[in-house]
């Protein structure tokens, strides 16, 4: 849903279908990276959600890590 009181980066205003052999992981990484701001846009101006958006991401990456 778009909303005028939230900032968008360029970055967001990209058409994916002007790239039709993009490799799949990149579109992977494009699907992941919009997702991520768009929780960050929604939590923008609040200090307790951007923090827990960051532990989130913390919890996250170390899972990742230990992944087997």
């Amino acid at each position: 849903m778009w909303r005028k009181d939230v900032y968008r980066r360029p970055s967001n205003i990209f058409f994916a279908g002007g790239y039709p052999h993009m490799i799949n992981e990149y579109k992977k990484f494009q699907e992941v990276e919009e997702f991520f701001q768009e929780c960050v846009d929604v939590a923008m101006g609040s200090v307790p959600k951007m923090e827990n958006i960051k532990e989130q991401c913390i919890a996250m990456k170390n899972e990742i890590i230990n992944w087997h």
